[in-house]
């Protein structure tokens, strides 16, 4: 009876797809065993090989209890923002969503200006990944859509289309699959542009090597049961979260060095492949025009704003199902409502996302159930 309440209480909480995985590599491995120790083939040694090197992926990535107990055991200074972000969206893939009307999709800024309010109101969630950009909509395409949303909210700025498409990034990002030999051309572009040849390379590797794409797991358990960054003396991360007036000053300055207009390009290739995906679902999206830290704002900014404009609004014309909200339709905001060069303090976004959400209310179509 307990297992059957499990296999029971598994289907119920799983998401269908992996359900199936999970079947599939049981079959798999049950024929693999069958095979070797009854048949004896004269490839036993290889077949014991596979099998092992299967229930291996299986045991370390391919199942939500893995992942569970390194999303318990590794903080953020053993793996790194985008590292542990990473852990959280891999562990949280794995379970059925019955949908909310908002799905906020961002990086950290997305999170700091819609997870207050997503906790007082139901009807919004938050998709997001330390440092995420439009390279990364893509590549996070089919996690999204499991979110099972009617809307998504995408709040653009340069900051997200004019910085650099991390492939550092890209390399620990679910696998692309056949798609690779499509988007090689333009990843081989960035990396040549970003002097990232080696992540490039490495996002191959990964295709194959699970346990390669992965193996910032193994690195993140060695510092956190060595204990280095005490050791070492190294500050946390979370440092960086609540900076100083020095502190802010160089972030405002590293954001406004980080950003370049050649990127807009490449961003925009893969907003459009993600919109391209969005419009086969018939999902609908809506774009926020975004605001960052008024402290940021210089000559080279401005330019940056209007390109990125001219790319969002050439984009939008393309897909008829996506709603655009411009700055003019939402809150002003001046430095006092940001903790940092983008990051939102609490009552600020709770203000913000708040009168956002009420213009969409009112502004968008009712369902059949109300929502």
């Amino acid at each position: 009876m307990r297992v059957w309440h499990w296999i029971n209480s598994l289907i119920s909480e799983i998401n269908p797809r992996y359900v199936l995985s999970f079947l599939a590599m049981g079959l798999l491995a049950t024929v693999f065993i069958w095979l070797i120790t009854v048949k004896r083939p004269k490839w036993d040694r290889f077949g014991y090989l596979v099998l092992l090197i299967v229930l291996i992926r299986c045991l370390l990535f391919g199942n939500p209890w893995a992942w569970d107990f390194y999303r318990a055991s590794l903080s953020v200074d053993d793996l790194g923002w985008r590292q542990q972000s990473v852990v959280y969206v891999e562990y949280y893939k794995f379970f059925k969503y019955p949908g909310k009307k908002y799905l906020a999709v961002g990086s950290s800024q997305t999170y700091t200006l819609y997870q207050e309010y997503s906790q007082r109101h139901p009807g919004l969630t938050v998709f997001n990944l330390a440092g995420m950009t439009p390279i990364d909509f893509y590549l996070y395409r089919q996690y999204i859509a499991d979110r099972n949303p009617q809307y998504i909210l995408l709040y653009l700025t340069e900051f997200d289309l004019a910085k650099e498409p991390s492939l550092l990034a890209a390399k620990i990002a679910p696998s692309l699959g056949w798609d690779l030999f499509r988007h090689w051309p333009v990843l081989y572009e960035i990396s040549k542009e970003a002097k990232t040849e080696l992540a490039l390379k490495e996002i191959a590797l990964g295709e194959l090597m699970p346990e390669y794409k992965y193996s910032f797991i193994f690195k993140g358990l060695l510092q956190k049961f060595s204990k280095r960054n005490q050791a070492l003396s190294i500050d946390s991360l979370y440092k960086e979260t609540q900076p100083n007036v020095e502190q802010l000053a160089r972030g405002i300055q590293g954001v406004q060095r980080e950003l370049d207009e050649k990127w807009i390009s490449y961003q925009a290739y893969f907003l459009r492949e993600f919109l391209e995906f969005c419009q086969r679902r018939s999902t609908k999206v809506i774009v926020i025009e975004g605001q960052y830290n008024p402290l940021v704002v210089n000559e080279k900014t401005q330019r940056l704003h209007f390109l990125t404009q001219q790319a969002l609004l050439s984009l939008l014309k393309e897909y008829p199902l996506i709603k655009y909200v411009p700055k003019s339709e939402t809150l002003p905001l001046t430095d006092n409502d940001f903790s940092d060069a983008v990051h939102f303090k609490k009552e600020s976004a709770l203000r913000f996302a708040q009168d956002l959400l009420d213009k969409l209310d009112r502004g968008l179509p009712q369902s059949q159930d109300g929502k």
